[in-house]
């Protein structure tokens, strides 16, 4: 997977900027989590949602708010992936 396709999972995590490339690009499932969060995040912009927002910009009700929530799965099963990377190589520093 060619990382600079997946720039928002990046910008939305920028202290673990290499990890992520590196997880990117010797991972399959961390690159299709990237895949997966950059689509998610498309959809979410074309219809002209705030993406960035820390809260859910929508009303449980609203169709939207379960995308919002798989949002929020995605980013923390990245996080999660990068902790564990982190734990194998402690010696290694990421910026």
């Amino acid at each position: 997977m060619n990382v600079l396709l997946v720039p928002r999972i990046i910008n939305r995590f920028p202290g673990k900027r290499q990890l992520i490339i590196d997880l990117c690009t010797s991972d399959m499932v961390v690159s299709e989590l990237c895949e997966d969060y950059e689509k998610l995040i498309d959809a979410l912009a074309e219809v002209g949602v705030d993406v960035n927002s820390k809260q859910i910009p929508v009303p449980e009700t609203s169709s939207l708010y379960e995308l919002f929530i798989l949002k929020k799965e995605l980013e923390q099963e990245l996080l999660d992936r990068l902790e564990r990377q982190q734990r194998k190589s402690p010696k290694q520093a990421y910026n």
